[in-house]
């Protein structure tokens, strides 16, 4: 489940559960009907004060890959960049184009020598799918971005002259 705080962070991927999370203790284990830690209570939203109302909890296995890293490196790296400033696509812009929906992202700038620029991007293009995942908009692209780390590679696939293709786009250290 994907969550818009209103406070400028999105949670991607959370568990919801109806577990009781009492304010001070988010971070205890959410466990499974056999005992298994399946996540770490975050989060509760609620209309009022108490612990009342819809609990989130990040999976185990995303707590996991946190943990290796801290583990390893002391530090949880995101400072990479790719290159690409893009835009929602609204119900305007997909009759323009000619889309059966308002889907997707338009690709609204593409830096010179940036890691979109080598991977092929040009101003105009519609991302469609990151990774196998469906883009709606810019918070799909946001919640995808908190996940990655430089060096990984995305492949994206887009709309361009109203044929499908998919280019490589490696994340590169910001510079």
């Amino acid at each position: 489940m994907n969550i818009n705080a209103g406070d400028n962070h999105s949670y991607r991927g959370m568990i919801q559960t109806d577990a009781s999370i009492n304010s001070g203790n988010s971070g205890g284990p959410l466990i499974n009907s056999v005992g298994e830690v399946i996540g770490v209570n975050s989060v509760i939203f609620t209309p009022n004060q108490g612990s009342v109302g819809v609990g989130f909890a990040v999976p185990s296995n995303r707590v996991k890959r946190v943990l290796d890293e801290l583990k390893k490196s002391g530090k949880v790296d995101r400072d990479y960049w790719t290159g690409l400033d893009v835009q929602t696509i609204d119900s305007r812009v997909a009759r323009y184009f000619g889309l059966d929906r308002a889907e997707g992202v338009i690709v609204s700038d593409v830096k010179r020598n940036s890691p979109a620029s080598r991977a092929g991007f040009k101003v105009g293009d519609i991302i469609v799918e990151i990774n196998n995942e469906r883009i709606t908009g810019e918070e799909s692209i946001n919640g995808l971005a908190a996940d990655a780390r430089p060096g990984e590679l995305w492949k994206v696939r887009i709309l361009r002259d109203k044929q499908y293709q998919t280019l490589e786009l490696k994340l590169e250290r910001n510079q």
